[in-house]
């Protein structure tokens, strides 16, 4: 895919809380990513000055097109990495009939590789860590993950 599309777009709207839309561009080239940033940008400037966008890839903050392709190839080289250790393991012969096996299975063989996953994205900040869409109003979530 070389750009975004509707399956890529997740909306909230509540009547308790401020509206966030979450996109997620990782199967996006990384030029849909920046594209993407700078068309918010344009949209805080004239139009919502008080946008608020979590960027899990650190281009919104940083400009950084060199930081952004140094943290997506990260992430892709750790889920490449998961990939492989899943292909590697011989499943147990009742994983296919109990998904607490397989569950447990795939538990066991990601540990590993969602560290990586963590260290690829450190560029976020505490709050964007741990802030989830729907305790977070108006808020714009631009994610490569």
């Amino acid at each position: 895919m070389n750009g975004l599309d509707a399956d890529n777009v997740t909306c909230a709207f509540r009547l308790d809380e401020q509206p966030w839309v979450s996109v997620k561009t990782q199967f996006a080239k990384p030029e849909a990513h920046v594209a993407l940033i700078e068309t918010l940008a344009a949209i805080r400037e004239r139009y919502i000055a008080d946008l608020e966008v979590r960027d899990e890839g650190g281009y919104w903050e940083t400009r950084d097109l060199a930081g952004l392709l140094r943290r997506l190839m990260g992430i892709e080289q750790a889920l490449d990495r998961l990939t492989e250790a899943i292909e590697r393991v011989q499943p147990h012969p009742h994983a296919k009939d109990d998904t607490g096996i397989l569950a447990a299975t795939i538990e066991r063989i990601a540990d590993p590789a969602v560290y990586d996953l963590r260290l690829a994205s450190t560029s976020r900040s505490r709050a964007q860590k741990c802030c989830q869409p729907s305790r977070c109003p108006a808020v714009f979530f631009a994610s490569p993950t």
